[in-house]
């Protein structure tokens, strides 16, 4: 379910006040919700895929996946 007017102000006070400097979203979900989180926050914006869809199905998937996520959260450091 999409998020409402209210739940987006929420999540933008949220970000102003804790100073959270990187969003991190999910390929298989609406960006445009991030994007409206991040309004003129200048945070960044990472998109870390926990499914590995984009991944090579094989021995070294797991690995590939975590290496993946990892990389993806240090983005945000």
């Amino acid at each position: 379910r999409a998020p409402g007017p209210a739940r987006i102000a929420a999540l933008q006070h949220l970000m102003r006040t804790e100073k959270i400097d990187c969003l991190v979203t999910e390929p298989q979900f609406d960006g445009r919700f991030a994007n409206l989180v991040l309004e003129e926050r200048g945070a960044k914006l990472i998109e870390v895929d926990p499914f590995g869809a984009a991944l090579e199905v094989g021995p070294g998937l797991y690995v590939a996946l975590i290496e993946a996520m990892a990389a993806g959260l240090a983005a945000c450091g």
